[in-house]
């Protein structure tokens, strides 16, 4: 698939690692390491995992858009969209980055560091990008280790008034991780597995208590009891129902369309609507596509299990908040001039998680006194897409807040992702 800004912010950052060859190079083993596990039938039906491309976290990074422009083999639509849009909005600005004093030094030392997830440097490019993309003169800051806080960028407005920037990514916890790792223990109970890998079922769990909390037979205690009609449960530790599926519509649409992934739409064609809101597991006895194995041709029995949980702990965990990293964009910010915080935040699949965190943000971004000449903060909500129609696109919803009456305009609203459409409604992006 060809993607003209794509394209271009992968040649930029070649042109920045100093040897183009190198820098493909790189992407390339990347890419050939990924086949190589994906073909391994021991792969077959796992979740991705970005160790997959190796250990080079910079080159896994950057091989996802690569793949999206040479090689669909390696393209993994589960990740897709946490990586294409940043590269394709550099992509959208290079040649301006190109232009910024302290640029090519930040994203050569992002490609040079192998062991660390680029996404906060991109950010900074892509700020800085979108800075200079409104005609403001912009630049990095050189930083000051061990010596002094400084912020990530400068910018110059058209009075000749100067600004500084500080961009933090505040991405998901170690919390929705370790839920996600008891809920796999619990569906992975030696009796429960018998039992999903029999019936064409959907199981669908809403859990009351911590997942940590809950007994580690919980569910095959409901399970066991399935008799291919619809069984329900309610108790202290949550609520499910468990009806038997036909598999009618997915082996039609692989008759149609040709073979499928575990994905969304592979979960749909299950449960009949789309999924919203939940996390899901998809357990299958299924015939591997020959020409590509992380796809299915056939499959003889499959079992959905989707599962949120509403305890107001797991809320409060996976609702992680900015209140610390406010005092820390302060200090940042300390002994320079007016200044602007960008903050990015990777959205909960659960809206109502996501609702509580961005109440709790606005809370505390109202109720914080920065002791900097902090004048406008950015919250920068992204909610990825990972799904049929929009395989790597990511919506952006942002909330603004001035430490000055908003008709001065004294400066500017920015946004990361400069070519979204507005929605016209006051919704989320994640209530889309």
């Amino acid at each position: 698939m060809d993607d003209e800004y794509v394209s271009l912010g992968l040649e930029w950052l070649c042109q920045v690692q100093g040897n183009r060859s190198t820098f493909l190079s790189r992407l390339e083993t990347a890419q050939y390491k990924y086949i190589t596990s994906t073909n391994d039938p021991a792969y077959f039906g796992k979740d991705f995992d970005i160790k997959l491309y190796g250990d080079d976290i910079v080159a896994s990074f950057f091989a996802q858009a690569k793949s999206l422009l040479d090689n669909r083999r390696v393209y993994d639509v589960s990740i897709a969209s946490n990586i294409i849009p940043w590269v394709k909005q550099l992509g959208r600005n290079c040649h301006l980055i190109d232009a910024i004093p302290g640029a090519k030094d930040r994203a050569k030392r992002m490609l040079e560091d192998e062991t660390v997830y680029p996404d906060t440097a991109l950010f900074e490019l892509v700020v800085a990008g979108n800075y200079a993309n409104r005609g403001y003169q912009v630049e990095f800051i050189p930083e000051q280790k061990g010596i002094a806080k400084t912020p990530d960028l400068k910018y110059r407005n058209q009075g000749g008034k100067d600004f500084y920037i500080e961009c933090k990514r505040l991405q998901k916890g170690k919390y929705e991780t370790i839920e996600k790792q008891h809920h796999r223990a619990l569906i992975n109970h030696t009796e429960t597995m018998k039992i999903l890998e029999k019936f064409n079922l959907w199981m669908d769990i809403t859990y009351k208590a911590e997942v940590k909390d809950v007994p580690h037979n919980y569910i095959y205690e409901h399970l066991k009891h399935y008799r291919k009609q619809i069984y329900t449960w309610n108790d202290i530790y949550g609520q499910g129902v468990v009806r038997p599926v036909s598999l009618y519509p997915l082996l039609r649409d692989i008759l149609i369309n040709g073979s499928i992934m575990f994905n969304t739409k592979f979960a749909r064609l299950m449960k009949g609507t789309a999924l919203r809101d939940e996390y899901y597991n998809i357990y299958a006895r299924a015939e591997p596509d020959d020409r590509d194995n992380r796809f299915v041709e056939f499959v003889h029995q499959a079992a959905l299990v989707t599962w949120r949980c509403v305890n107001e702990a797991s809320f409060e965990g996976r609702s992680k908040y900015v209140t610390s990293l406010l005092k820390t964009i302060d200090d940042q910010l300390m002994n320079y001039g007016p200044g602007i915080a960008h903050i990015a935040i990777d959205v909960d699949v659960q809206g109502d998680v996501a609702d509580k965190r961005r109440q709790k943000n606005i809370e505390a971004i109202s109720r914080f006194k920065p002791d900097s000449r902090m004048c406008r903060t950015m919250v920068h909500y992204m909610v990825p897409r990972i799904d049929e129609d929009s395989a790597w696109m990511v919506d952006e919803t942002s909330d603004e807040f001035l430490n000055y009456p908003p008709g001065l305009g004294i400066t500017p609203r920015v946004a990361v992702f400069t070519d979204s459409e507005t929605l016209d409604n006051d919704l989320p992006g994640w209530r889309q």
